[in-house]
C-alpha cells in the first residue's frame, strides 16, 4: 500500500516525526484531545458558512471534478488535489480563464 503525504502528515511531522510516522505506517489512532475536537467542530461550522456565502454570491459554482477543470469551471468547491504521493485539500478552487482580447 502506497502512503500519501497529506497536509495532516506534514503538520504532524512538524510537531513530532514519530507522530507522522505512526500516521503513515501504523493503524494506531489514539484519542484526540477535547480541545482539538472543539477546534475541528468550529472549523467545520466556519467552512460551511463560508461555502454557503460563496454559493449565494456566484451562480457558476460547482463541486470539484476533473471534468470541471478541463471545461474551465471558474469556481469549484471542496477539491482534493493529488500529484503522485502528495495530496492537498482546498475548500474553494478558483480557475483563472485567460480570455483573448480583441
Amino acid at each position: 500500500m502506497e502512503s500519501i503525504i497529506t497536509p495532516e502528515i506534514v503538520v504532524a511531522y512538524s510537531q513530532c516525526p514519530r507522530k507522522a510516522y505512526n500516521l503513515l505506517f501504523t493503524d494506531k489512532q489514539g484519542i484526540p484531545h477535547e480541545y482539538i475536537t472543539i477546534l475541528e467542530e468550529e472549523a467545520s461550522k466556519n467552512r460551511e458558512n463560508h461555502l454557503k456565502k460563496i454559493r449565494g454570491k456566484h451562480a457558476d459554482v460547482a463541486s470539484y471534478s476533473p471534468e470541471g477543470m478541463h471545461k474551465g469551471t471558474p469556481i469549484m468547491l471542496e477539491a482534493t488535489l493529488v500529484s503522485e504521493d502528495l495530496q492537498a485539500y482546498v475548500d474553494v478552487l478558483g480557475i483563472h480563464v485567460k480570455r483573448d482580447t480583441v
